[in-house]
């Protein structure tokens, strides 16, 4: 009987397995693989847009909707989109809410959505004023800069529209079940690490509050060859967690202060627990936040191991 139930219960995990990268998809929208730029002009909260199997150059997502009841959610169907690209991006969010992208549209695909490689930016971005976003089972490598970036930058073109802590908020970002790898600086940098103070030399050399970020969730991912820090988190100071990550040879390119394979930066207060990291040339684990998170059960392997200043 104990056989019986150790077998029932192992094929239970492997179906699990096998399917936690799927969903039957309905589709709302459907988006060919000739089209690169997506509004909201014909989308409505609630929708299901399917992105058709095929090679892109790139997605640009603007004006993207959705609300907290009826988030819109972007998904292949068919196989796996393919973005390979001499672009500044692979994929970017401008100024989208409430949004669930991706790549689990395929029974037996893990990662339905791969951006192969950006010749002349970074994998991903997350940006103007871009809010209530949720990406899974994306695959991104070869970035010329970072895999995603997720936050605001103060200057949007306009000095008398600075976006700053005072106008503008980014809440409630997810990040899960991603691989990123060959990436040549940061494999994942979230909120601004200028969390006391931005000069804006656009506008005089202002100095500003960039935006924080309320509500972060970074999991289940796997990072591995990145030039600078594997995952970076800063300005989160409520509700951010960074857990069940895998993180291998970060740091590769030696850059002063950008070694680590995880960084907790200013102004985050962000739970850190049951990471891997392994083989890197930096740091394991840099903490520069608030002080009142909790740190533990994180396994930490030859840190710094190939790494010899000077």
């Amino acid at each position: 009987m104990k056989k019986f139930t150790f077998l029932l219960l192992s094929s239970i995990l492997i179906l699990h397995y096998y399917y936690a990268g799927a969903t039957k998809v309905d589709c709302t929208v459907e988006i060919d693989s000739e089209t690169f730029m997506i509004d909201g002009a014909t989308i409505n909260p609630g929708d299901v847009v399917c992105l058709l199997s095929g090679n892109k150059d790139y997605i640009l997502f603007k004006d993207i909707q959705g609300t907290e009841s009826q988030p819109i959610t972007i998904i292949n169907k068919g196989g796996a989109v393919i973005i390979n690209t001499d672009h500044f991006y692979g994929v970017k969010f401008d100024n989208c809410k409430h949004i669930i992208f991706s790549g689990g549209g395929e029974v037996g695909l893990q990662y339905g959505i791969q951006i192969q490689r950006v010749g002349n930016g970074a994998g991903m971005s997350i940006d103007n004023l871009s809010t209530n976003v949720e990406i899974e089972f994306i695959e991104i490598s070869y970035t010329f800069i970072g895999g995603i970036y997720a936050k605001t930058e103060p200057y949007q073109g306009d000095c008398n529209n600075l976006v700053t802590r005072d106008n503008f908020t980014m809440y409630n970002l997810k990040i899960h079940d991603c691989y990123l790898h060959d990436i040549a600086d940061e494999g994942m940098y979230i909120g601004s690490s200028k969390y006391t103070g931005q000069t804006v030399y656009q506008c005089n050399d202002t100095v500003v509050l960039p935006h924080v970020i309320e509500g972060v969730e970074v999991y289940n991912n796997i990072v591995e060859n990145t030039g600078w820090d594997g995952i970076q988190v800063s300005s989160a100071p409520v509700d951010c967690s960074v857990y069940n990550n895998l993180v291998r040879f970060d740091s590769y390119a030696e850059e002063y202060g950008q070694m680590s394979g995880m960084l907790i930066g200013g102004g985050s207060n962000c739970d850190c627990y049951n990471n891997k990291i392994f083989d890197g040339k930096g740091d394991g684990i840099d903490i520069f936040g608030l002080g009142t998170m909790k740190i533990y059960n994180n396994l930490i392997v030859r840190a710094g191991r190939t790494y010899e200043p000077g």
